[in-house]
């Protein structure tokens, strides 16, 4: 089963999330330099499941940097 969950009927489940996509927010932590360097993992994860270049030229893109204070103010 778990086979199953994480293989190719995972992957084709993916494909379906992209389909017709008109934006995306990629959102990525200022404190956290590694989050900033995946939002290129993520651009070819949606270029590579999007489908056609043509689909994926068409698609607005946003960066949004974020930050969180870890300080709880009360």
């Amino acid at each position: 089963m778990m086979n199953e969950l994480f293989g190719l009927w995972m992957f084709q489940i993916r494909n379906e999330f992209y389909a017709d996509t008109q934006g995306a927010l990629l959102v990525y932590d200022v404190t956290n330099q590694t989050s900033f360097d995946a939002l290129d993992s993520w651009l070819n994860e949606m270029k590579r499941d999007i489908g056609s270049s043509a689909d994926f030229d068409n698609v607005v893109f946003v960066v949004c940097a974020n930050k969180v204070s870890t300080v709880l103010h009360c």
